[in-house]
């Protein structure tokens, strides 16, 4: 069931993220990276 769940979150996802022109994407796995950063640094 777990192993489900991921699956659809992860298509869920994939499925948002494409409805982003090239920009947008661009911008969001730029602010994924800064927040991953940040996150790292606590």
């Amino acid at each position: 069931m777990r192993r489900s769940l991921r699956e659809a979150k992860q298509h869920w996802l994939s499925q948002a993220i494409s409805t982003l022109d090239e920009e947008e994407q661009t911008v969001l796995f730029q602010a994924g990276e800064i927040m991953k950063r940040m996150v790292e640094g606590l």
